[in-house]
Formats: C-alpha cells, structure tokens, sequence
C-alpha cells in the first residue's frame, strides 16, 4: 500500500508540475508587429488633425497577455535612438482589454513621428504624440518589466522603416525564448514521471 501511495502522489505531483509548467510557456505578455516594413507617409503636418493615416502607412503594435496585477513597460526605438516612444504602467487593470494596441506613423515631411494608442498607461496620450524625430531602418518595439530596478525583456519583434518596403525583404521575427523557470517546471514534471515509471515497473516485476 505504501508504494501504492507514493506512486499516486509522484504522480500526481508530476503532473501538476507539466500543467503549471505548460501553462507558463501558453502565457505572458508578448507583441507583435503588423505590418513588417512601412513608409513615410506624403500629407503635410497642419492636415494631421482633419486625416486619419492610412493604414499602409502606419504599424500597429498589439500588447496582450498581460495578468491583472502585472507591471509591465512598452518601448520603441529606431537605429540612432535609444527609445522613440516609451511608456511604463503601474498596472495593468483587470477590466482593459486584452490585447491593446499602438499605432504608429512618419510623416515624410521632416520625417516626424507620430503615434497613439489605447493600452492602459498612467500618462495617457490625448490624440497624437508627435514631432518625434525619426529614422529608416530596422525599428525594434518590446514590452519588459522592472526587476530589482533592472529592465527585463519579456518578448521583442522588430519591423522596418524603410523609403520602399518592396526592395529589401522584411525583418525575421526575433523568436521568443522561454524563461527558465518554465523550463524547470517541465523538467521536473518529466523527471516526476519517470520516477513513477520506474516505480511501477519494480512494483510489477
């Protein structure tokens, strides 16, 4: 009866560890990019206010993922600056939607940038944020989150800015790796199922 029992509890421990462990690698924040390569965008700066961009000239960043008590920051930068646009929240509440999105565009006059969004933030923007100096090339967009005062990155895409998005082909991806506590998690569900193997085939013979 012993062995009885402990098998059944390995086992069930084990398989508790794959579900929590599956489950961490199904879920967290993650972003996205759509498209991969946009244009500057021929209108003047003063018809901003009456023409909405369309969507050929414009990214939309989609943010999901997220739970109700996370803390996590958004940030944009292209090849000469350390970050575009960059927002952080205190939390992310429970009734927002999931996902959320942010647009972004540049206009080829001067090469402004402009962007909106509607994720939840503590200083959210009224219309467009704009006049933001801007520059082709391969533009990277990533959510983190604060630990122990230090940026971790939870999921990076990159896209491109570019003057024809026809001639260069766009940016692979960056492919999310998972944390390592998730891994251990299955590890240790693996390691718990075959130690319940183990134990019934001794058992058997």
């Amino acid at each position: 009866m012993k062995e009885h029992g402990l098998r059944g509890l390995l086992l069930g421990v084990s398989m508790a560890l794959l579900l929590a462990g599956g489950v961490a690698l199904a879920q967290g924040v993650y972003i996205t990019a759509d498209p991969e390569c946009f244009e500057c965008w021929d209108v003047s700066p003063v018809a901003l206010a009456s023409i909405a961009p369309p969507e050929d000239k414009q990214v939309t960043l989609t943010i999901g993922g997220w739970g109700e008590s996370d803390e996590v920051c958004w940030q944009i930068s292209d090849p000469e600056t350390e970050y575009w646009a960059k927002e952080c929240t205190v939390e992310w509440p429970g009734e927002w939607h999931d996902p959320c999105h942010i647009s972004l565009f540049v206009i080829c006059d001067g090469l402004q940038g402009f962007w909106y969004d509607d994720c939840p933030q503590p200083n959210a923007v009224d219309g467009l944020a704009n006049g933001i100096p801007s520059h082709y090339g391969t533009w990277i967009a990533r959510v983190y989150e604060q630990v122990n005062d230090e940026p971790v990155t939870q999921d990076e895409v990159t896209f491109l800015f570019a003057e024809d998005c026809q001639a260069p082909p766009p940016p692979a991806r960056e492919e999310f790796v998972p944390e390592p506590g998730s891994i251990l998690l299955l590890g240790s569900g693996l390691m718990g199922l075959a130690g319940y193997a183990a134990l019934r085939w001794r058992t058997r013979d």
